[in-house]
């Protein structure tokens, strides 16, 4: 973990690794941000606006910006009763 924060620093403070295998075996891992306002010229060459409490989620072997997650998606709902261990941002994202 300590290794993909370092990683991500440049572009913004990482928060969550999320990782998936596919049907065919598979892996994909991907890290959450919090993007870096200073980074921003690296987010608009990826076509990413930046918006205020917005996550950008990054390609964790590429190290490139893939998508932006709204502040909507990564507040943790707290009138959900099926998270006894808190938000979870794979299964909590809408």
């Amino acid at each position: 973990m300590n290794r993909a924060r370092r990683l991500c620093q440049p572009w913004g403070r990482l928060e969550w690794v999320v990782s998936q295998v596919d049907e065919r075996g598979f892996a994909q891992t991907y890290y959450v941000l919090s993007p870096d306002p200073a980074a921003t010229h690296v987010y608009e060459r990826a076509g990413i606006t930046l918006t205020r409490g917005s996550r950008v989620v990054f390609d964790a072997v590429a190290l490139r910006p893939l998508a932006l997650l709204p502040p909507a998606a990564v507040r943790a709902d707290e009138s959900r009763s099926d998270s006894p261990c808190g938000f979870n941002p794979y299964w909590d994202i809408r």
